[in-house]
């Protein structure tokens, strides 16, 4: 059932907007091949080794243990049976049970259930109340999901080109191309670039609402 705005409590649509805010990164990499190839090789693994074949991909996106590199873990784990294939989008009718491409499914995954006339607390939607326009947030976290994505794929976080050489042995310290790195000089303008990842990140485990509720707590 599809909700006016004007019927949502504050809570609902508090959580609607982190729910949205959350589907960002799995729907950029539900439509990698990068990951899609990754999700396949776990798939391909024996039922006992598969979570572990996932966590060594997983690694390519985020490289230390954690609640990101769980979710991409998670992620992995999902995409290896291609569940949108058994996914009915929208009222159930006979002879009408078209596949769902993965974004969609994905995208479906952010959703969590809430409680609509709980009333709203310090942790919920804090970005609603600190001025935050929706378009220039909105645009950083789709850019910092595409630049998350190309990473672990191994190319350059701006252009998508693969990297080469030691830059894609040595990520830690080239994540962008030699000719983005010209193009890109300016140590703020990179760092811009890196805290969209972060950002979007952030909002796909729901850290960003944990951190401002922290700085808070003296």
């Amino acid at each position: 059932m599809v909700h006016k705005p004007e019927d949502l409590t504050d809570k609902e649509r508090l959580s609607e907007r982190d729910d949205f805010e959350a589907s960002f990164v799995p729907c950029a990499l539900a439509l990698n091949e990068s990951f899609l190839e990754a999700a396949r090789r776990v798939a391909g693994a024996p039922p006992g080794e598969r979570k572990t074949v996932a966590r060594t991909e997983a690694r390519r996106y985020v490289s230390n243990r954690g609640e990101k590199q769980d979710l991409i873990v998670h992620w992995l784990m999902l995409a290896a049976d291609e569940p949108w294939k058994n996914f009915v989008r929208g009222a159930i009718k006979p002879g009408k049970h078209g596949d769902v491409d993965p974004e969609t499914y994905f995208a479906n995954l952010s959703q969590r259930p809430v409680w609509g006339d709980e009333d709203p607390n310090e942790l919920d939607g804090h970005r609603d109340r600190i001025g935050q326009s929706d378009a220039s947030r909105r645009a950083r976290l789709r850019d910092g999901a595409r630049r998350f994505v190309n990473s672990g794929a191994g190319n350059c976080i701006e252009c998508g080109l693969p990297l080469a050489g030691d830059r894609l042995t040595d990520r830690r310290r080239h994540l962008h191309c030699a000719a983005c790195e010209d193009r890109f000089s300016s140590p703020r303008i990179r760092d811009s670039h890196f805290n969209s990842i972060r950002e979007a990140m952030d909002a796909a485990t729901r850290q960003h609402r944990k951190r401002r509720a922290s700085r808070r707590v003296k």
